[in-house]
C-alpha cells in the first residue's frame, strides 16, 4: 500500500475510532458501487478514494487537505439509511412514528456526540433513545441490515439507500470551474435569497419580523460558517443535484443492463426525496451534536437550529426547479429540451409525490423537534437522574437494549472517549 494510503487510513481510523475495521475500497470489479463511482470520476476526476468502514459513527465524510481525498463510506450509516428509509415508506410504524423519530433522533445524536466530543450528552441522548418497546432501529446488527440489503432486488430504492448519501459527499468535490461553467451561474446570491424569501413567505410566516431580517443579514455575512449562508447553500445545492443526476444516469443503466425490473422515474423522484429528508434528518443531528457544549450560553447555536429547516426547504426547491422537474420532463417526454408546458406537467407530478409525503414529514419533524428542546437545555441533561430513570424503568433489563448499550460502550471506547456519565452508563448493564 502507497504510503499515502497508509496515512489516510491512519487518519481514518483516528476518527471513527480504533476497534473499526478501515479498508480502502478496490475499484477493479464490476459492482454497483463502482459504477457509481466510475460516473462520478467522469464528472468530477480522480480527485477521491473511497475507504470502507465496518463499525464507527454513521456519518459519510471527507478528509479534507488530502489528494486523493479520503471519502468515508460506513457499513453503519449504510444501516442507518435502511432503518431509516423504513420511517417513511413502512406504513405499519407511522401510528408510533413521532415517537420512534424521537428516539431515533437520540440515539443519532448519542454516536454523533462521541464522535464530536461531547460524552456526557451522549451517554444521557442514548439513554433517552431507549424506551419500553423495541423499535425497529434496535435489534438488528448493521450486518444483519447490509446482508438483507443485499437480498433487495436491484431497483430505485436499492441504489439511493446504498449510494444516496456517498454521491451527495462526492459532490462536494465538484472542481469550481465545473460549478462556474455548468450550474454555479444559476445560484447567484440573488436566486439564493429569493428561495429564502419564498421558504419564508410559504411555511415560514409566523417567525418574527426580527428574526426574519436577522436570517437574511446572516445568510449574506456568514456566508460559509452557517447553514443558512449563501457559500454553504449554493455548495449544499450542488451536491444535492449532484446526487440525484448521478444516480439518475447509473441506476438507469444498471437496472438496464441487469435486466431485470424496468426503470421508473416516478419511484425513482420518490426515492430521491426520501433520502434528501434521510440526509437532512442527519445532518441536523450531527449539527446539534457536535454543538451541545456551551449551547446555552451560545445564542447563534440556538438560532443555526431554528434556520436548519429553512435552508432544507430552500435546497429541496432549488433541486427541484433546475434538475428533478427537468429530468423528469426529458424521460417522460423523450426530449432533450422539454418546453413550458412539458416542464409544468413534470413540476405537477414532483409536487404531488412530495404531498404524499407531507404528513410522514410532519410526525418525523414532531419527534424530533421534542429531541432538539431537550438538547438545547443543558439544566436537563447535565445530571445523571435520567440514567438512573432509565434503569428504574427497567429499559436496561430488555436483551436488546443491553446489547446495544454495550456496542454503544464499545463505540465509545473505541474512539478513547470518557466521562462519568459513560462510567454511569455501562455500570447500569452490569
Amino acid at each position: 500500500m502507497p504510503e499515502a494510503s497508509i496515512l489516510a487510513k491512519l487518519a481514518v481510523v483516528d476518527l471513527v475510532g480504533k476497534n473499526s475495521e478501515v479498508w480502502h475500497y478496490e475499484r477493479g470489479q464490476r459492482t454497483p458501487m463502482n459504477i457509481v463511482l466510475d460516473a462520478a470520476e467522469e464528472q468530477i476526476g480522480p480527485k477521491f478514494s473511497v475507504y470502507w468502514v465496518q463499525g464507527g459513527p454513521p456519518e459519510v465524510f471527507t478528509l479534507t487537505g488530502n489528494v486523493p481525498a479520503p471519502v468515508v463510506f460506513s457499513t453503519h450509516y449504510l444501516s442507518l439509511s435502511v432503518f431509516m428509509r423504513q420511517l417513511f415508506t413502512n406504513e405499519l410504524l407511522k401510528d408510533h412514528l413521532a415517537d420512534i423519530s424521537e428516539k431515533a433522533s437520540f440515539r443519532l445524536m448519542a454516536e454523533m456526540a462521541l464522535r464530536y466530543g461531547d460524552p456526557d450528552f451522549a451517554a444521557v441522548a442514548f439513554a433517552k433513545s431507549l424506551s419500553s418497546f423495541v423499535i425497529p432501529m434496535f435489534g438488528f446488527s448493521d450486518d444483519d441490515r447490509v446482508t438483507m440489503l443485499e437480498y433487495e432486488v436491484v431497483n430505485e430504492a436499492y441504489m439511493a439507500t446504498w449510494f444516496y448519501g456517498l454521491a451527495h459527499e462526492l459532490g462536494h468535490l465538484i472542481p469550481e470551474q465545473t460549478q462556474d461553467q455548468s450550474l454555479g451561474p444559476l445560484f447567484t446570491d440573488e436566486v439564493l435569497l429569493e428561495g429564502i424569501e419564498l421558504a419564508l413567505e410559504t411555511l415560514f410566516q409566523t417567525y418574527p419580523e426580527a428574526f426574519r431580517t436577522e436570517l437574511l443579514e446572516t445568510a449574506v455575512r456568514k456566508r460559509s460558517n452557517s447553514v443558512i449562508g449563501l457559500d454553504n447553500l449554493r455548495s449544499e445545492t450542488l451536491a444535492d443535484i449532484f446526487a440525484a443526476s448521478l444516480l439518475f444516469h447509473s441506476t438507469s443503466k444498471i437496472m438496464h443492463d441487469l435486466g431485470g425490473e424496468q426503470f421508473n422515474i416516478v419511484n425513482f423522484i420518490q426515492e430521491i426525496i426520501i433520502f434528501r429528508n434521510i440526509i437532512a434528518i442527519i445532518d441536523r443531528c450531527r449539527r446539534l451534536a457536535s454543538t451541545t457544549r456551551g449551547i446555552q450560553a451560545d445564542r447563534a447555536k440556538v438560532f443555526e437550529m431554528g434556520v436548519h429547516p429553512i435552508s432544507i426547504y430552500v435546497r429541496a426547491f432549488l433541486q427541484r426547479q433546475y434538475y428533478m422537474k427537468v429530468a423528469l420532463a426529458s424521460y417522460e417526454f423523450d426530449t432533450n429540451s422539454p418546453d413550458r408546458k412539458q416542464l409544468e406537467i413534470a413540476q405537477s407530478l414532483i409536487e404531488e409525490v412530495e404531498y404524499q409525503y407531507l404528513e410522514t414529514i410532519n410526525l418525523i419533524d414532531s419527534g424530533m423537534a421534542s429531541t432538539i428542546d431537550f438538547a438545547l437545555k443543558q439544566d436537563q441533561w447535565r445530571n445523571y437522574a435520567l440514567l438512573s430513570e432509565a434503569h428504574e424503568a427497567n429499559l436496561f433489563q430488555s436483551p436488546v437494549h443491553r446489547l446495544e448499550t454495550q456496542k454503544f460502550c464499545e463505540l465509545a471506547e473505541s474512539l478513547e472517549i470518557e466521562s462519568v456519565n459513560l462510567q454511569a452508563l455501562k455500570r447500569l448493564t452490569e
